[in-house]
């Protein structure tokens, strides 16, 4: 878990630096029993412009269900040719492993990524100052608009992208909304920035990270009247970034 400092760093280096913008359609929303159908990878670097763009549809080992095949347009006949995921992802490492990893809620892109990898047990795992998501940046700097999902960033920015829930499209709109964070970043200084980061709700788990200690520990040290936390309607306990990193 980086200290907000150091994501800071990472956002004001990200203007020169490479990234490797990455999206992927999917049978479904949890990668430990669904398929990556289709990925996108776009790299350039903000300053230069696009170097690289590559798009495959992979054949999953399973049926694509029907609601995806509507939400996506990506039906059995387009993948019937298309290479299976041990033929697919082994060519993609050298490009994943390269530049920093950006998606839009890169969490969910970068979670099916490593699922894919572990099931043909391949390693893949790209450090924290390497990953860099879009949906974060955008609740600092775009905390005005209403939504920030990317098919409505598109359309409130007039991207020159198709709407459509490809993979190729979404890249493409990730950039051009990473083109605008950047300038936006140029604009704004550290301080709104650092206060916006302390704003983040962390879990217990992630606390621990940022704490450097282990979850039981890090319970006894966060359970103090200067920490400022709340409990979810699941019942779960979540602390706020500043409060925490008071105590780091």
């Amino acid at each position: 878990m980086l200290h907000s400092q150091d994501i800071l760093a990472i956002y004001r280096h990200l203007g020169t630096s490479d990234l490797t913008v990455v999206d992927v359609e999917t049978t479904g929303s949890q990668p430990d029993h669904n398929w990556v159908i289709e990925i996108s990878v776009l790299q350039g670097c903000p300053q230069a412009g696009i170097a690289k763009h590559r798009t495959q549809l992979i054949k999953p080992p399973i049926p694509i269900p029907k609601d995806i095949q509507r939400f996506t347009g990506i039906t059995p006949d387009l993948v019937t040719d298309a290479p299976p995921p041990a033929q697919a992802w082994p060519e993609f490492l050298p490009l994943l492993e390269t530049g920093i990893f950006t998606a839009h809620n890169l969490p969910f892109d970068y979670g099916f990524i490593q699922s894919e990898y572990e099931k043909l047990n391949i390693p893949f795992s790209r450090p924290l100052e390497a990953q860099f998501c879009t949906v974060k940046l955008s609740r600092i700097l775009l905390s005005h608009l209403k939504s920030r999902r990317l098919p409505d960033l598109v359309r409130h920015f007039d991207f020159p992208v198709d709407t459509s829930h490809r993979a190729e499209a979404d890249t493409l709109a990730c950039w051009y909304l990473t083109l605008e964070l950047v300038n936006r970043l140029e604009q704004t200084p550290d301080g709104p920035i650092l206060e916006k980061l302390g704003q983040e709700w962390l879990t217990l788990e992630e606390a621990a990270q940022l704490l450097g200690t282990d979850v039981t520990t890090a319970l006894g040290e966060l359970m103090h009247p200067h920490i400022v936390n709340k409990c979810t309607r699941r019942g779960e306990i979540l602390f706020q970034r500043h409060s925490v990193e008071r105590i780091c």
